[in-house]
């Protein structure tokens, strides 16, 4: 097949409803098939785990811009008078030197200590959020909006200093900026038109909030970026925006995504459910990674080439970019036994990929498998009769795996307990 026709093909599998329900067989199959697939428009898509793994930690390759534009975040420079600042780019698109003062930055305001930080708020969000659906027991309900949502949101919302009435809003720009991440050729004129609209907007709404804690700090994440300084080079206000705007998104989409898509596994697989309702919180960590592996909330990765890369008897110029595909790599059989398998008990020695690799690997991990590890388990004791009552429907994205909506049945809840899983998970230090 000519390089066109693979783009052709890769494009139109990937396009449809079928590919959204479950993508790891047509996955499984260019894996086997050819694990290093060259595209027409030069892009190279790795499926392979040791390939995956390989070029997310390997210095001659970084991170390429985003196949939208950057225009909402540039706009802001009209709002707020940024001089000479022209589309300021978030930490996830700088590579070195630029990328460890952004990142270093990030890491006062937003450092591995959140997880443990902000544990007292999610303990008592989540016990809002059981209270408010055990009011509906009995009740379908979505489990996207009503149990994987509400938590996540609130917590990064709140640790940001935005007020409730806001949050629907925030909402609203992050589905619409997801697409973002998408390949051009997935994306519609108008999903691109409400992506630029959203980025626009959020930088506004974003600029202005910044301008605030300038001048009126507090405690809250925004300010301490605001106060932040790498070298005695603090953050400009374009690099705010952009950087807010990420760690916002990025701080509970992926998460929401994690548990939604979690607990449709563990309702398709009744068993592992189960075993993760009775596990020890010594056991949880690890059963999440498991959850993580099979059906990641993070599907593909993109770096571009800095350097002329051989790959499996491919050449690869510097300026290649390739699509990562992490969803196909938790999947290799190379890689992990039986991997079309749930098991929550798998120890494997290769680890998970969803939170990319090398100096890239993702600020919020921590956080977001500590909120997954809480929810979960909270939720699957709480309610013991949980049950599908529906189709699953999942979000028409490629880069990024999640469900719009999950029905279930609560059933009947059971009495509230007291504490969740609280062990202590290993650190991840970035690269």
């Amino acid at each position: 097949m000519t390089a066109r026709g693979q783009l052709d093909a890769f494009g139109a599998a990937t396009a449809t409803a079928a590919y959204r329900a479950d993508p790891y067989p047509y996955l499984a199959e260019l894996r086997r098939r050819e694990p290093v697939l060259r595209l027409a428009d030069g892009t190279v898509v790795l499926t392979r785990y040791d390939d995956v793994a390989g070029i997310l930690s390997d210095r001659r390759a970084g991170t390429a811009p985003p196949h939208g534009g950057l225009d909402g975040y540039g706009a802001v420079s009209g709002i707020q008078g940024i001089a000479g600042n022209d589309a300021p780019r978030p930490v996830s698109m700088l590579d070195p030197p630029m990328h460890g003062r952004v990142r270093g930055a990030l890491g006062q305001a937003f450092g591995r200590d959140a997880p443990m930080v902000l544990r007292p708020t999610v303990a008592h969000l989540v016990s809002d959020m059981l209270a408010k659906a055990a009011e509906r027991s009995g009740q379908t309900v979505d489990a996207v909006t009503q149990l994987a949502l509400p938590v996540p949101l609130a917590a990064i919302c709140g640790s940001f200093g935005i007020p409730e009435e806001d949050h629907a809003g925030v909402v609203r720009w992050s589905r619409a900026l997801v697409r973002n991440g998408d390949p051009g050729s997935s994306v519609t004129d108008a999903q691109r038109d409400a992506a630029q609209d959203a980025e626009r907007e959020f930088a506004s709404y974003m600029g202005r909030l910044v301008v605030r804690r300038r001048r009126t700090p507090g405690e809250d994440i925004v300010s301490r970026l605001v106060r932040a300084d790498v070298a005695g080079a603090p953050l400009d206000l374009g690099e705010l925006v952009a950087n807010a705007v990420f760690l916002l998104v990025n701080g509970y989409h992926n998460t929401v995504n994690l548990i939604a898509n979690s607990l449709l596994a563990l309702l398709r697989n009744p068993d592992q459910l189960t075993a993760l309702r009775r596990a020890p919180a010594t056991e949880v960590p690890a059963a999440v990674d498991e959850l993580l592996r099979y059906d990641s909330p993070i599907q593909s990765i993109a770096r571009v080439t800095h350097r002329p890369i051989e790959l499996r008897g491919h050449s690869l110029p510097a300026g290649t970019g390739i699509m990562a595909m992490v969803a196909a790599a938790h999947r290799d059989p190379e890689a992990f036994a039986e991997p079309d398998r749930l098991v929550l008990s798998r120890r494997p020695a290769r680890r998970v990929l969803s939170f990319g690799g090398g100096h890239h690997y993702c600020l919020g991990a921590g956080l977001a498998r500590s909120e997954a590890e809480y929810i979960l388990v909270a939720v699957l004791r709480r309610f013991p009769e949980l049950s599908l009552a529906g189709q699953p429907v999942w979000a028409p994205t490629f880069t990024l795996r999640g469900l719009e909506s999950l029905p279930v049945s609560l059933g009947r809840p059971a009495g509230p307990r007291r504490g969740a899983p609280t062990s202590r998970r290993r650190t991840h230090a970035p690269g």
